[in-house]
C-alpha cells in the first residue's frame, strides 16, 4: 500500500487489484512482468545488426538477472523467458552459434545470448513488423496502428492479431 499512499495517489486501484494475489501468486501472474529500457550502449558498434545484437544481449543478461530472482521467490515453477528481436541480421547473429567474418570483432561478452539460447534458458523469436510494441514508444504512429500495439501489449483487448493475447499483457 506504500506506492498508493506515499507516492502516485492514482495507483490505488491498480495495487488494490495486484495485491489480491501477493500470498499466493501463478504462473499467469509472472506472465506480465516485462522490462523496457532505454539508454546509451557502453560500446561503439559498426553496423545497426550489430548494436541491436549488442541491445539483445544486454537484455538477455536483464532477463537473467529477472529469472534468477523469480526462481528464488517461486521456486515451484519452471521459469524461462522470451526475447523477442525485430533486426533479422541480429537474431541469425544470436541463433547462429558459429563465428564469422561479420561476428569475430565482437568482444565474448557480447555472445552471451548465443549461450543462453543454447542451453534452452531464453527462446529467441523474430518479431514481425506490423506487430512490433516497441513501435508505441518510439515512433509516431496511425490510430488503427495505435489501437492494434496497444491491445497486443494488454492495454486495450481491441485489435489483438491471430495467434496473441492481450490477457496476460504480453505477446505469447
Amino acid at each position: 500500500m506504500y506506492l498508493a499512499t506515499c507516492t502516485r495517489p492514482d495507483l490505488a486501484y491498480v495495487v488494490g487489484q495486484l495485491s489480491r494475489y501477493v500470498q499466493k501468486p501463478t504462473q499467469q501472474h509472472i506472465g506480465g512482468a516485462l522490462l523496457w529500457a532505454s539508454r546509451r550502449q557502453s560500446i561503439v558498434t559498426q553496423s545497426t545488426a550489430e548494436a541491436e545484437y549488442v541491445a539483445a544481449c544486454e537484455a538477455c543478461m536483464e532477463g537473467q538477472g529477472l529469472r534468477t530472482l523469480l526462481i528464488e521467490v517461486f521456486s515451484y515453477l519452471a521459469i524461462n523467458y522470451r526475447l523477442g528481436i525485430d533486426n533479422q541480421a541480429a537474431f541469425v547473429m544470436a541463433t547462429n552459434p558459429t563465428y564469422s567474418r561479420r561476428t569475430r570483432h565482437i568482444v565474448l561478452r557480447w555472445h552471451y545470448v548465443r549461450d543462453q539460447v543454447v542451453k534452452r534458458t531464453v527462446e529467441l523469436w523474430k518479431v514481425k513488423t506490423e506487430i512490433n510494441p516497441s513501435d508505441l514508444m518510439t515512433k509516431p504512429l496511425a490510430s488503427g496502428r495505435l489501437e492494434k500495439l496497444s491491445g497486443i501489449i494488454g492495454m486495450t483487448k481491441n485489435h489483438v492479431p491471430k495467434g496473441l493475447s492481450s490477457e496476460e499483457g504480453v505477446l505469447e
